[in-house]
């Protein structure tokens, strides 16, 4: 099944919509720079599977992603991640499309993380708004905990969902990347940045 996403794919099927992923699959990583400190670029066979940040050692962020799919062989493979990397923070190699993307999850999670797609670049909306357009509007905390193992940081905008005061709240890669990232959006040119 192919979930298309405002000019973008989320490849989920059967398989890949587990956390832990079958022995076979192989995901090629790369670090690269990007506005918000050294990025670490995960790409599997359909597309963007993971994108965090290195805060401290690169062995660190990797291992994150480990934990996250135990099963999968990861192997280091600047050629596939770096076109991505440039789709994502270069201005050079910025298009009108957003790179393929192919996250791993739930089918909840996948619908959550559709639909903050959704959400202008520099806005914000509560969790407890994504609930109800989920049409689930007591499942604020359970779309908490989507956001949470969202894992391509950055272009599904997990950074732009606050708490139900307006208030900044946790954000695995920090507080301070999160206000970055709102900032970089909300500065002049940035939303069409972050469009693209």
């Amino acid at each position: 099944m192919t979930i298309v996403l405002d000019q973008s794919e989320i490849i989920a099927d059967r398989r890949a919509a587990i956390a832990a992923p079958a022995a076979s699959l192989e995901l090629g990583f790369g670090f690269h720079p990007s506005p918000f400190g050294e990025a670490l670029l995960i790409a599997g066979e359909h597309g963007l599977v993971g994108l965090g940040f290195v805060d401290g050692e690169r062995e660190t962020a990797l291992d994150d992603f480990h934990r996250r799919w135990t099963k999968a062989r990861f192997v280091a493979d600047d050629a596939a991640t770096a076109p991505l990397a440039r789709r994502v923070f270069d201005p050079a190699g910025w298009r009108t499309d957003r790179p393929p993307l192919a996250p791993m999850g739930s089918p909840f999670d996948l619908a959550v993380w559709r639909l903050l797609l959704d959400i202008a670049p520099g806005a914000t909306a509560t969790y407890g708004e994504i609930a109800r357009r989920l049409g689930r509007p007591s499942a604020a905390r359970a779309v908490g905990g989507a956001v949470g193992r969202n894992p391509i940081a950055f272009v599904v905008p997990c950074h732009r969902v606050v708490g139900a005061g307006g208030a900044l709240t946790g954000y695995h890669w920090g507080l301070a990347r999160k206000r970055a990232m709102l900032a970089f959006e909300r500065a002049p040119g940035g939303e069409e940045r972050a469009r693209r």
